[in-house]
């Protein structure tokens, strides 16, 4: 099955969010961008909720609302 995904950046571009996506799991994974190369921070399971919640924890990893 082939997985879905969509990034998010922050204003700054400082960091990035990718959602993941296949049929029964979403996973939002965080990255903070230096030099222009994204270096993984963490990932948060999000399938126990919808997308729009997971993009919402991607929107507020951009936002700096999540730390880290």
């Amino acid at each position: 099955m082939k997985s879905d995904f969509r990034d998010f950046y922050s204003p700054s571009g400082d960091r990035q969010a990718r959602i993941m996506q296949e049929k029964d799991w979403i996973q939002v994974d965080f990255f903070y961008v230096k030099s222009g190369n994204p270096e993984f921070v963490r990932s948060v399971d999000c399938s126990d909720h919808s997308i729009w919640w997971a993009e919402d924890v991607a929107e507020n990893w951009c936002l700096k609302v999540i730390r880290n």
